[in-house]
């Protein structure tokens, strides 16, 4: 594909798409490729690195849990100190200030939370990114100078980041008893035909504030009540009367942002129930041994203190994000070109 300039017709931007998830990258290729980019998309680590050093490449889209967490932020690493000017975007699955950071440190110009809301900005920000010249060359002292200087500016904009974000934490991860700022409401979505437990796990948790239990009986009205609005948590009964429990959880999964989804099978005399997460491509054990609706709600309760306080994480990564994503990219430049200078400088 090229694009015509006066007559002339010049190269298309090459991005590279290195990620495991195949619907991921025919998707993603294909929609960049609607923009008028040429996409290289591959999972294979060589592949990925032999693309990166032929001339023309302008931006590297690196899924960094492929196929795990170090190994993608050492091909962040990799990719950086080819010192051709590349600049790389990280894609999280598990978007964490703690990744988030160690991304940028590899040297991602940016970090983007892998979610169907944010395929826009990334469009977006490739784009951008292709249309950028590549950071010049400067001797190793100005480099230097500039690094200093950007990491201090870093540190400053981290620290102001942390105070904004501190009231935000305590407020979110409070205790209900503990008479601190009201968490944000925990809404819970009961999918099971037997009333009775909806109307338990109210009584139970009633005790507590910041819980609002929803009771539906089927897996039709559990796919309408998403239709319309959030959950926080969602409890399927194994065994609905109409649909398969299995079909309602992925489908609630696929929905929801933040929420958790768990399929349950209710204790029986001589025989515990069980609790699972589910995962869009698998499940997580979560109460391997279910024997009483005390034991339930226990678990709930801390698993709510975990979903808040990843709330309260992915808020932090996006406000940092969205308030500095400039001097991040700027320092992501400076390190870029401070190895081409040192390469430059080697006998």
């Amino acid at each position: 594909m090229s694009t015509s300039i006066s007559g002339l017709k010049t190269p298309a931007p090459r991005v590279l798409l290195y990620d495991g998830d195949a619907r991921v990258r025919e998707g993603l290729a294909a929609l960049l490729g609607r923009v008028g980019l040429e996409v290289q998309a591959t999972d294979d680590r060589a592949q990925a690195l032999a693309a990166a050093m032929r001339p023309g490449l302008s931006v590297a889209v690196v899924d960094v849990d492929t196929p795990d967490p170090e190994a993608g932020f050492a091909l962040l690493r990799e990719l950086q100190s080819l010192g051709s000017g590349l600049r790389s975007v990280a894609l999280l699955a598990r978007p964490t200030f703690a990744a988030a950071a160690e991304a940028c440190r590899c040297g991602a110009v940016d970090v983007v939370a892998k979610a169907p809301e944010n395929v826009g900005y990334l469009t977006d920000t490739i784009r951008r990114l292709t249309r950028q010249p590549a950071p010049s060359l400067r001797p190793v002292s100005e480099g230097l100078r500039r690094a200093v200087e950007l990491q201090e500016q870093l540190l400053r904009a981290l620290i102001e980041a942390s105070r904004s974000a501190t009231p935000t934490a305590a407020r979110s991860t409070a205790e209900p008893d503990s008479g601190a700022a009201s968490p944000r409401t925990c809404v819970i979505l009961v999918v099971d035909d037997e009333p009775r437990t909806a109307e338990g796990l109210q009584r139970a948790l009633g005790r507590q504030a910041g819980y609002q239990v929803i009771s539906v009986v089927s897996g039709g009205e559990a796919l309408d009540y998403v239709g319309q609005s959030e959950f926080d948590l969602a409890l399927i009964k194994e065994g609905l009367p109409d649909l398969p429990s299995s079909m309602v959880a992925r489908s609630l999964r696929a929905q929801a942002n933040d929420g958790i989804v768990i399929r349950f099978t209710h204790p029986t005399t001589g025989r515990p129930g069980r609790a699972d997460i589910v995962e869009v491509d698998r499940s997580i054990e979560f109460i391997p041994v279910l024997s009483s609706g005390e034991q339930l709600v226990e678990q709930l309760h801390a698993l709510r203190k975990g979903l808040a306080a990843k709330q309260v994480e992915r808020r932090y990564l996006e406000q940092f994000r969205t308030e500095h994503v400039e001097l991040l990219q700027r320092y992501a430049e400076v390190r870029q070109e401070l190895l081409g200078a040192l390469g430059d400088a080697d006998p």
